[in-house]
């Protein structure tokens, strides 16, 4: 007997599906379509992404963000893949601050770069990560990171570089023909180096603590180079004198050199004497 098509039918409903969670290895785009990621963790309540690669290399100025939002799942960015931006014609990086990785040759050959900025979140850096930029000038290593590794900042044009009291080792050819005119160390010990760490490098003076003049001095490859111990190795007195003496430096609390700085900072100026005071 013809069924009634008017008669609805008793069977069994199948209830709608939405979008499948992607699984991890899989690479997906944010919702901007600016650039592309691979899933790292599925995990429901930190679901994590490798940035891969931005879609415009072309793009003037790229942001790794700290999240991304894909088919109603918010993925935290943790990492940036192996030669992810490499040879990208960007001015400007911005690293989100969920991003605690950056692979080896991560932004290699990127010869237009001027300045990275990153978190204090990031704890690895590889290999050649800013290799070869030739234009870099502004960049403030993580103290979270204790090694420079191989060939990092080969061919940069950095003039001013703090490296943390944190970092023990640099490695091979880590600034290898760059163009440094101070280098500040906050580690009253020496970090370690290889023969060619400044590979071609000269004119340069090293920063140190105070009181470390002599181990640097003494230390292989470090003895090489013009050494001053002028880095505060603490707060001498805080002095609400004249301030119309030229500033030499300015220093956060951590002895980082920087004179961009706000809030509590220590000031070094031509006559000698420290300052701690509240930069607005």
């Amino acid at each position: 007997t013809p069924t009634d098509p008017s008669t609805p039918s008793t069977g069994p409903s199948t209830p709608p599906t939405g979008p499948s969670t992607p699984k991890v290895g899989t690479n997906i785009k944010d919702a901007a379509g600016k650039a592309t990621y691979k899933v790292t963790s599925t995990n429901k309540t930190n679901p994590t992404v490798e940035f891969i690669a931005p879609v415009n290399k072309k793009a003037k100025s790229v942001t790794v963000p700290a999240t991304i939002k894909v088919n109603g799942i918010t993925y935290k960015v943790t990492s940036i893949a192996t030669n992810g931006l490499a040879w990208c014609t960007m001015k400007q990086l911005i690293i989100g601050k969920n991003v605690r990785s950056i692979g080896q040759g991560a932004c290699a050959g990127c010869m237009s770069l001027v300045s990275v900025t990153m978190g204090e979140s990031v704890s690895f850096i590889d290999e050649g990560a800013f290799s070869s930029c030739y234009s870099l000038k502004d960049i403030s290593w993580p103290s979270a990171v204790t090694e420079i590794k191989k060939g990092m900042f080969l061919g940069c044009s950095l003039e001013d570089f703090t490296i943390p009291a944190t970092v023990t080792r640099i490695g091979e050819q880590a600034f290898s023909m760059a163009k440094i005119t101070n280098l500040y160390c906050q580690s009253s010990v020496p970090p370690s180096v290889f023969s060619d760490t400044f590979f071609l490098v000269s004119n340069m003076t090293v920063h140190v603590p105070e009181g470390s003049l002599v181990s640097y001095q003494n230390a292989t490859v470090w003895k090489d180079y013009i050494i001053t111990d002028d880095i505060p190795s603490a707060i001498q007195y805080v002095s609400c004198d004249d301030e119309s003496i030229i500033l030499k430096n300015s220093f956060n609390l951590n002895g980082q050199k920087n004179t961009k700085l706000k809030g509590i900072v220590i000031k070094q100026y031509s006559d000698g004497t420290i300052k701690k005071v509240l930069k607005r």
